[in-house]
């Protein structure tokens, strides 16, 4: 496909006169070769998009955390709680390379609060998210086990530069890093409450209007950054180059992480590693509420392909490997596959719940809530193409009764149907003591619902979906444009409850 028609076919809705858009440029060497500045980047201004408007990296911004992280020479083979003593169990254990590579195990923050009946739009500052951080005693899987992507990380990576350095990682990067650069718009913002002047405005749309983004976590390292698409493309150039204070940091950042077993992942630090035809990339995404961006660059010759869009329904990745791949001359239309078994599959050992679904551009594989494509890999396996998420599953007729499937990159496991069936629920009050929250399940006309939070309003009863007889359901917090749908596991005396990035919470009957 021509690189016209990839950025034609992602674009068609952008260039409505009322419409949100973004930025889809190619570069090469630290310079703009050929771009799209499409829609609006402020729809109650009219203000279109252009290569120097500031908009939010979101989470592009990790890599650049954690080469503040080397460049202030920390070990990062020494454990987080032996920087911040206040950290607790395994996330205190856990070192501060697993953490830069997601393998650590560590809980996501806002994942966590969604799972205790509290969405993602509230304020909460750096220090109350700390304090949060420092209740959070067990993982949700051993270190190295997997790789799974967690916020947190970078968010106790931040502290750890800042109590050494003795100076907020703001003012370090601006002043020893950007500055020197001639980075004039990149900055890192965590105060979403500050004016950063011309800056996109984030949305989504609901009931057919857009609406503005909320995001009230503070605006951490891991996903706080705030830049042009020119200065980035700058940043990619001086990076690769190892120009001034960046000098000797990429070969480091781009090291790929690794499980337990020597096993490499697909995620370094702050990057994700891409690969297309026998091009190996490296680039990152990111996603709040309201914005979508990716870029991706081929580190021998500098060419690389960047997505900022401020359309909650962008697919970034899949656009600038696309466009990429295109602007290289390289086939990248991955297989789907064609016939897909349909339904809930349950590790007896751990509880966990892996759901196929039939989607309309292929089927989808979703891990305790989370999901993603799959396409047909080199191997035949049936794989995702998320390097901060792989998901495998072995091709089986549509019927089949069982799986076998790995996800994270950790050990093949079997995965047994759920029958859907509905069953019997104790309706009552449940308690988890670690997340001090407390949510009520009830029964009306036969049908199980649950109320997020204690002191949720009544119109706050979601139905719970039954995925497996007298054991599994799942439900969907309300969150704004982002959806999660943890799973609920009963057992006699309560349940756990589990999302992809937040899991196993024991929930007790009051």
């Amino acid at each position: 496909m021509k690189v016209e028609d990839v950025v034609a076919a992602a674009t068609q809705d952008w260039a409505r006169s009322d419409a949100a858009g973004g930025v889809i440029a190619l570069f090469e060497a630290g310079r703009v070769v050929r771009s799209w500045c499409i829609g609006l980047a402020d729809i109650e201004s009219c203000r279109g998009w252009t290569l120097d408007t500031p908009t939010r990296l979101a989470s592009i911004s990790k890599h650049v955390t954690a080469a503040a992280v080397f460049a202030h020479g920390l070990d990062t083979t020494r454990s987080l709680g032996s920087w911040l003593p206040e950290l607790q169990g395994g996330v205190a254990a856990a070192t501060l390379g697993r953490a830069l590579t997601m393998t650590s195990g560590i809980p996501d923050l806002a994942e966590t609060l969604g799972l205790a009946g509290i969405p993602g739009s509230p304020p909460f500052d750096a220090e109350r998210l700390h304090r949060l951080s420092c209740r959070i005693a067990h993982l949700n899987f051993a270190p190295g086990e997997e790789v799974s992507y967690s916020n947190t990380n970078f968010r106790l990576a931040q502290r750890i530069v800042e109590d050494v350095s003795g100076r907020g990682l703001a003012a370090w990067l601006a002043g020893e890093v950007f500055a020197p650069l001639g980075l004039s718009s990149f900055a890192l913002v965590e105060d979403q409450s500050v004016v950063v002047p011309g800056l996109a405005s984030g949305y989504w749309h609901a009931e057919g209007q857009p609406r503005r983004g909320q995001y009230g976590l503070h605006y951490s390292g891991s996903g706080g950054m705030v830049a042009s698409v020119g200065d980035m493309i700058r940043w990619v150039d001086a990076l690769l180059s190892g120009r001034g204070p960046l000098a000797g940091l990429y070969a480091r950042l781009a090291e790929p992480g690794q499980l337990a077993t020597g096993t490499p992942v697909g995620y370094s630090h702050g990057f994700m590693l891409h690969r297309i035809g026998a091009h190996d990339l490296v680039g990152h995404g990111g996603s709040l509420p309201g914005y979508k961006n990716h870029f991706v660059v081929d580190p021998r010759s500098g060419r690389g392909a960047i997505v900022m869009s401020n359309r909650e329904e962008t697919q970034a990745q899949a656009l600038a490997l696309a466009l990429l791949a295109a602007d290289l001359g390289i086939a990248h239309a991955p297989e789907a596959p064609s016939a897909c078994p349909v339904g809930a599959f349950v590790d007896e050992a751990s509880g966990d719940v892996l759901e196929l679904a039939a989607g309309p551009s292929g089927p989808t594989a979703s891990f305790l809530g989370s999901e993603e494509r799959l396409f047909v890999g080199a191997d035949g396996i049936w794989a995702s193409a998320a390097p901060h998420f792989p998901i495998r599953v072995r091709p089986t007729a549509p019927d089949s009764p069982a799986l076998q499937a790995s996800v994270g990159g950790a050990a093949e496991r079997t995965w047994l149907r759920a029958d859907g069936a509905a069953w019997p629920v104790r309706p009552g009050l449940y308690r988890c003591a670690e997340l001090d929250a407390t949510h009520e399940i009830g029964i009306a006309d036969g049908a199980a619902f649950i109320r997020w939070g204690s002191f949720a309003a009544p119109a706050a009863w979601q139905p719970l979906r039954p995925l497996r007889a007298g054991s599994h359901a799942t439900a969907t917090p309300p969150n704004g444009p982002w959806r999660q749908r943890p799973v609920l596991r009963f057992a006699q005396d309560g349940f756990v409850l589990s999302s992809n990035r937040s899991r196993r919470w024991r929930f007790a009957r009051v």
